[in-house]
């Protein structure tokens, strides 16, 4: 299958009435592994195929694809000459053009967590040293991981619980002082973003914002609804969703996100 006949089954799927936003992105994003593959894992000249989609959507989506299958390389102990660095954690994102940043940085958790062992104090201060505007992103990515089930055992100690939300919020602790709140939202992100909105999913991420806790739970609450409204086919089953939380004040809180 050619590149340009690619791109035209995702444009397909944006065309059809009702096909939920995160499924448009999801087919831009897999294509990007696609695209990265048959380039031979050489990176500009994948990313200058995402440049030629017609939409944002697919843009970004496919460069979230072309970095996500970068790292995934790295990790294995295999990358391209001038790629990522032994010397620079944040190589090649702070390399790369302003347009190319956003999605490197949200996909550099995994390179971060092998040039620091696994250390997610490390890792996360290493993300103060991007360029201003991509701070944030690089704290989310690795945000991500405390609530992923695969990396878990990996960034926990040997002292600490093996309860799932509690680990979680051990690790966001580990987050620079003024960024422990990056951790908390992108985590939730991360339970959040499954493609069945059941109860368990819900009560998963209600564990994680119990664990959480005093200055932060409110705003996890509220995170869930805005996730919902993202996730869900319509207002009316994000609604309904929020309901499968437990408490008056978290049904609130989540219906806020989902006005927000």
């Amino acid at each position: 299958m050619t590149e340009a006949a690619a791109a035209k089954i995702c444009e397909g799927v944006a065309a059809e009435t009702g096909v939920l936003s995160k499924t448009i992105y999801e087919c831009y994003h897999g294509m990007g592994h696609g695209i990265m593959m048959h380039e031979h894992h050489e990176l500009m000249p994948a990313l200058q195929f995402c440049e030629s989609l017609k939409s944002a959507v697919g843009k970004d989506g496919c460069q979230q694809g072309v970095f996500m299958e970068n790292v995934d390389v790295a990790e294995a102990g295999h990358w391209k000459k001038g790629g990522f660095s032994q010397q620079d954690p944040l190589a090649p994102c702070d390399k790369l053009d302003a347009r190319f940043q956003l999605e490197c940085y949200i996909n550099q958790s995994g390179w971060l967590m092998r040039f620091y062992g696994n250390d997610m104090a490390r890792g996360s201060r290493a993300c103060l040293k991007a360029p201003p505007p991509d701070v944030n992103t690089c704290l989310q990515t690795l945000g991500l991981l405390v609530t992923n089930a695969a990396w878990q055992p990996a960034l926990m100690h040997a002292n600490e619980t093996a309860d799932f939300a509690q680990v979680a919020w051990s690790l966001c602790q580990k987050f620079p002082s003024g960024y422990v709140g990056n951790c908390v939202m992108s985590g939730l992100d991360n339970i959040m973003n499954s493609n069945i909105l059941d109860a368990p999913t819900v009560f998963k991420a209600q564990s994680f914002c119990m664990a959480v806790g005093g200055r932060y739970q409110a705003a996890c609450y509220r995170q869930i609804g805005a996730d919902l409204r993202y996730l869900a086919p319509d207002d009316k089953t994000a609604r309904e969703t929020c309901l499968f939380l437990k408490g008056e004040a978290a049904h609130k809180q989540c219906l806020s996100g989902i006005k927000t």
